[in-house]
């Protein structure tokens, strides 16, 4: 399904998964470390502002 809908060769969907599984590995330990240096809440309102 992936290769049809983003039209990515089948061969580079494997580093497009590492990557990805990369980028919520880091972003877990960084949003824990953050929200232990500040409030949880604070940290969810700065983690979804810097999504837009």
């Amino acid at each position: 399904m992936s290769i049809n809908v983003s039209k990515v060769p089948a061969d580079n969907i494997p580093y497009i998964m590492i990557l990805v599984g990369t980028g919520m590995f880091f972003g877990n330990i960084l949003g824990g470390k953050l929200s232990d240096s500040i409030s949880p809440t604070k940290a969810a309102i700065i983690c979804v502002c810097r999504l837009w």
